[in-house]
């Protein structure tokens, strides 16, 4: 899937309970870091990010709908979520812009790693031909913080082949910022030694 151009529409979801945490505008303030239990809530209560799907899916693999079904019941600090669309195609062509929009999420997830924090963080972003999104999660397995990493290409073709869209869940081995270079993704910004798919969903056509 080819990322080189970016349509940006940012829905930032602070780290607090879903009440407290509305669907804003672009906006550049970095989550706050809880460090408390009570700034955790369940997933199925953490805002995701939009995305249609295919309609004649056999499978619903939308990213954050793969999310919360393989990590349904965990109990996770929301680092918000950045919705990219065709909605501020100007703001999108500016890399800088759309780095420092993804700064506060990485920080908090950053943060939420060394913290030993259980958290989720989600991006979508408009390709050239096809649309994708990204995700960090961190989840508590066996009194650790075992982290994951999800990739979304909802037409791996470049157009022409929407029922091989996909969700991949994957396990991350020592998860750290990649900062040798600028980055606009999740997958760009954190580097993991090794990757482990744990659950692989496509679409397929009904």
């Amino acid at each position: 899937m080819t990322r080189a151009a970016l349509a940006v529409a940012v829905a930032v979801a602070a780290c607090r309970s879903p009440a407290a945490a509305p669907v804003v505008a672009l906006s550049n303030q970095a989550p706050p870091v809880v460090d408390s239990a009570a700034g955790a809530v369940p997933i199925a209560q953490i805002r995701g990010i939009a995305d249609a799907g295919y309609p004649n899916a056999r499978r619903d693999c939308r990213p954050s709908i793969a999310l919360r079904r393989y990590f349904a019941g965990a109990v996770l600090h929301p680092c918000g979520s950045l919705d990219y669309d065709a909605r501020n195609k100007a703001r999108a062509s500016d890399m800088t812009a759309v780095a420092a929009d993804l700064e506060p999420l990485l920080a908090c997830a950053e943060q939420s790693i060394a913290a030993n924090r259980p958290f989720i963080t989600e991006q979508r972003a408009a390709g050239i031909d096809s649309g994708g999104a990204d995700a960090i999660v961190g989840v508590r397995e066996h009194g650790a913080l075992a982290v994951y990493v999800s990739d979304f290409d909802d037409n791996p073709c470049g157009g022409g082949c929407p029922e091989k869209g996909q969700n991949l869940i994957m396990r991350c081995e020592n998860p750290r910022r990649d900062r040798s270079s600028d980055c606009y993704t999740f997958l760009q910004c954190f580097h993991c030694d090794t990757k482990t798919v744990v659950d692989l969903c496509v679409f397929g056509k009904r």
